[in-house]
């Protein structure tokens, strides 16, 4: 316990059985060095410990109550850390909280560092921090990156909804938020937050599993939940639901322009899926075979319900007028019209011309160009 900053209390376990230990050490980060020992994170020691990768051993503490090293510029101003990470050269990088109650100083501040340790002199040397431009204090969570391609130094503040990307030597290039101020600037309760962030030059995204569709009204939707590559898609229809791709003919094809795309579904078959395409609009993959209901069939029960309540609404009307208020009977009439109108929008209007043809002697049928294709 003299080697710690934390006390038992609820979040961190009271220390009085098994299940209800107490986090005295709180690992929250692990890398390897370029030798093969192990660098850790022990956030509620407020050290970085390095042990051996061949005999379990602690070769050397940076930082905490039994530090090891000559602090020789800031290097040792770190507290409640997280994501420390071996950069190699003997430099780490860390993300340091500098807290662990939302009670605390109004001049207290997270910060990325980027730390060398001289192994010969034992000495730490702080070459870079990284501050928010608004000086803001996350209580948990956060992350420091090196991009590998630039060099540049992206921070996320954890428990605050913020991240940063910075030049080396620690000029602001980009500053985010991805919930408003108020959820951090008085007090960090983690409303909104991020464990880390990461930047990626050529991450692809490549689902298993395949796009989602869906049928409302006269349109289908589709998506596909983290596909990165995906350029178009391709509404297919065929008369049953166990043919295979030979049944299927093209409809139609879109460019993706959003999360979510639409087609219009006016003269299809019964059974339709949407084909996701690529830049070379080839098939990535394919949705599920769902069926759809003849618009005949959603007009038949539209319109069979509308007449029964107006059925209903001219039975009270003209049987029960005497009977009722003056103010109900205009409400009736009112009623009447209303529901009259509705029949009256409900009537089909002039059907579109079909963009598939089903005459099984027509199988040369071309569907309409992507929009970004030549």
């Amino acid at each position: 316990m003299k080697d710690v900053f934390s006390t038992p209390n609820a979040k961190d376990g009271y220390g009085t059985s098994k299940k209800d230990a107490f986090d005295f050490f709180h690992i929250n980060a692990v890398d390897k060095t370029d030798s093969g020992d192990y660098i850790i994170s022990a956030r509620y020691m407020h050290a970085i410990l390095c042990v051996s990768g061949t005999t379990g051993q602690i070769l050397w503490q940076l930082g905490g109550k039994k530090n090891n090293f000559t602090d020789l510029d800031e290097a040792l101003e770190f507290s409640w850390q997280h994501h420390v990470t071996w950069q190699g050269d003997n430099t780490i990088s860390l993300y340091d909280n500098h807290a662990n109650t939302v009670l605390h100083s109004p001049s207290m501040y997270s910060k990325g560092m980027l730390i060398h340790l001289d192994m010969h002199n034992m000495t730490a040397t702080l070459k870079h921090k990284y501050i928010h431009p608004d000086k803001i204090l996350s209580v948990s969570q956060g992350s420091v990156q090196v991009i590998p391609s630039t060099k540049n130094i992206l921070v996320g503040f954890g428990n605050s909804p913020a991240f940063v990307e910075y030049t080396h030597t620690g000029t602001v290039l980009c500053s985010a938020q991805f919930a408003p101020k108020f959820a951090f600037e008085l007090v960090d309760f983690g409303l909104v937050k991020s464990y880390r962030v990461f930047k990626h030059d050529s991450w692809v995204g490549r689902p298993d599993t395949v796009p989602d569709i869906k049928v409302e009204g006269r349109k289908v939707y589709v998506s596909w939940n983290g596909a990165t590559e995906v350029r178009g898609w391709r509404l297919e229809t065929a008369r049953t639901q166990d043919t295979g791709d030979d049944g299927f003919m093209t409809v139609q094809e879109l460019r993706k322009d959003g999360f979510e795309t639409s087609f219009s579904i006016e003269g299809v078959g019964k059974f339709i899926r949407i084909a996701a395409l690529d830049s070379e609009n080839g098939v990535m993959a394919r949705s599920a075979v769902i069926h759809v209901k003849p618009r005949h069939m959603s007009l038949f029960w539209s319109l069979s319900i509308a007449m029964l309540a107006i059925l209903g609404l001219c039975f009270i009307y003209r049987i029960l007028p005497k009977s009722l208020p003056s103010n109900m009977t205009r409400l009736l009439s009112t009623l009447k019209n209303v529901f009259t109108d509705f029949l009256i929008r409900l009537r089909p209007s002039k059907p579109r011309p079909k963009t598939w043809m089903s005459d099984e002697d027509d199988q040369n049928l071309e569907a309409e160009p992507l929009l970004y294709m030549d």
